[in-house]
């Protein structure tokens, strides 16, 4: 291999690196870095630019600012002015000018997940996210199929050229573009992308910088459902209701759902960023009880014998729970979701020591949801689940004790 992939493998290696350490320890780290690069021996003057990952490299960061301009003349007038904010855990800001044949545009969007918020006059509007709130893929679509050139050189900085994809300057594909990324000479990020039509009006350009300091982003909160969340059986002390309270909080949070929450009269009112099916609703918020245990097949002639339970209440599917493994916070639960395939989940478990099993049965609030082989003496992955969002709710459960009470769930507004 080239000095040239040497080095640019030495660069990823540095970035996973990165990414695989504690937030707390990313600033320190990329002081070492930047101090004592002359010791470690890594320059990247002479890196194979098809190397240079400019997507991938941004994606490793906590957060960055950027800044986007762009003008044409092809078809009609149209220029932008935008500022914003890139976010890990999937958020954007974006804030600026769009100007098409001389009338202008304030633009104010959110991007959060799968959604954006739009600002439309006073109110905001939720809507599925576009290309325009994801940074990345703007950039991956401006150097797509391209190959680089290192050119040389200015202070800090490392030059290298190349042909964009730009429909946005150049939607007919009659200009001659021409790029330029610049390279950070210590941090190895691009800090500039600058893209022009030769002969003719057309301009795009992005800038990098506040790396892992930028300002935190507080998306908006718009309220699509409220709930009155009671306990028809028994009073309940303060004391009770601020425990149930925090448990529910922490599993809304770990299910990723936004929302606010306020203590009532004889219970909670939530108000949730998005809607969902009200069984979903209901086991979001029943008691909560995740088990592991191994467990045996019946057979359908001997059903009387034991105690016997039906897998998702299928009388086809009897089996006999024999020892339990583990419950809730003893379990780690991680949703697996590989399209098209359904869902899965993996669970781990307590090391078994048992080997007089057949099954290993996932119970949820006493009713057996599936029952399969085990991966591992300490791991299974069930895939009788259903959906993506039951298979998270799950996940939320196990990650907090039960509740000790039976709670009801009323839907005051859609």
């Amino acid at each position: 291999m080239t000095r040239a992939g040497n080095l640019t493998l030495a660069w990823d290696m540095i970035f996973k690196v990165f990414a695989w350490l504690p937030r707390r320890h990313r600033n320190f780290f990329l002081y070492l870095l930047m101090s004592f690069d002359f010791l470690l021996g890594f320059t990247i003057e002479a890196a194979s630019a098809n190397g240079l990952n400019l997507p991938g490299r941004l994606s490793q960061l906590y957060s960055f600012e950027f800044s986007l301009d762009y003008q044409t003349d092809t078809p009609i007038l149209l220029r932008g002015h935008f500022s914003g904010i890139w976010q890990n855990h999937d958020k954007e800001f974006w804030n600026g000018i769009w100007e098409r044949n001389r009338e202008k545009v304030t633009v104010k969007l959110y991007g959060d997940g799968e959604e954006q918020l739009e600002k439309t006059g006073p109110e905001w509007r939720k809507s599925p996210r576009g290309i325009e709130t994801r940074v990345l893929k703007q950039i991956e679509q401006v150097v797509y199929n391209t190959t680089f050139e290192f050119i040389g050189e200015k202070p800090g900085r490392l030059l290298y050229q190349f042909i964009p994809s730009l429909p946005l300057i150049d939607p007919l594909r009659f200009k001659k573009l021409s790029g330029i990324v610049e390279i950070d000479k210590k941090s190895g990020l691009p800090v500039r992308i600058y893209c022009w039509a030769e002969g003719s009006i057309g301009k795009w350009e992005m800038k990098f910088y506040s790396f892992n300091r930028a300002k935190k982003i507080t998306v908006p909160f718009i309220p699509v459902l409220k709930l009155r969340i009671v306990n028809p059986e028994q009073r309940m002390s303060c004391v009770a209701w601020k425990r149930t309270t925090a448990i529910l909080k922490t599993r809304l949070k770990q299910f990723g759902i936004d929302f606010r929450v306020k203590r009532i009269r004889g219970g909670l009112e939530l108000d949730l960023s998005q809607k969902l099916a009200p069984r979903n609703l209901e086991l979001l918020f029943s008691n909560g009880k995740v088990e592991i245990w191994t467990s045996k097949k019946v057979d359908e002639n001997n059903l009387s014998e034991e105690k016997v339970f039906f897998i998702q209440g299928d009388a086809a599917q009897p089996i006999v729970l024999s020892q339990l493994v583990g419950v809730n916070r003893q379990l780690r639960v991680e949703p697996i979701f590989e399209l098209p395939v359904e869902p899965k989940l993996k669970v781990c478990f307590p090391f078994l020591q048992e080997n007089d099993y057949q099954l290993i049965a996932l119970v949820i609030n006493d009713i057996v949801l599936d029952a399969v082989n085990p991966v591992k003496k300490d791991e299974c992955i069930f895939t009788n689940i259903g959906s993506e969002e039951v298979a998270r709710i799950i996940s939320a459960l196990a990650s907090q004790e039960p509740l000790s009470v039976t709670l009801k769930v009323n839907i005051i507004s859609p």
